[in-house]
């Protein structure tokens, strides 16, 4: 099955070559984006980017540190996604325009509180938080994936 990608897909070894994956990456939706990396591709981007890079920090962060790359394209929120790691996608980073992502749940499946989910006769309470949801993508060409290296 051939599978058509309409988003901007890019090896990318270089600062350069980074440089013009961003340029097709914001070549449609907002000038501010989310790039969520694997470690690798995180190191890679701060080895060239130093002078580029500020770290955010605050509420909104959640926790999470946030690299803010500046570029002439637009801004990239540089996450580093932990599940993004081995031989098939230690390479990868995955940037997404949030606009264009919509919180969808199966029906009568979004999240509810289930109560005495412990087995009768248990000493104990236990309580259970059951979501099935997923997120709905919008306008491809508002994405991209790049990978460190061959793709």
């Amino acid at each position: 099955m051939n599978v058509i990608r309409t988003y901007a897909t890019a090896n990318v070894d270089t600062e350069a070559e980074f440089e013009a994956w961003l340029e097709n990456a914001f070549a449609h939706g907002n000038t501010e984006k989310y790039l969520f990396a694997s470690p690798a591709v995180v190191s890679m981007i701060n080895g060239w980017a130093k002078g580029k890079l500020e770290i955010t920090q605050g509420e909104k962060n959640y926790g999470l540190t946030i690299l803010k790359y500046l570029s002439p394209h637009g801004t990239v929120n540089i996450i580093k996604h932990d599940l993004l790691k081995g031989t098939t996608y230690g390479n990868y980073a995955i940037m997404l325009d949030l606009e264009c992502l919509t919180y969808r749940y199966l029906s009568n499946r979004d999240t509810k509180l289930l109560t005495d989910r412990q087995n009768p006769g248990e000493d104990a309470i236990i309580e259970e938080y059951l979501t099935e949801c997923g997120l709905q993508m919008e306008q491809e060409k508002r994405h991209a994936v790049m990978s460190k290296g061959a793709l």
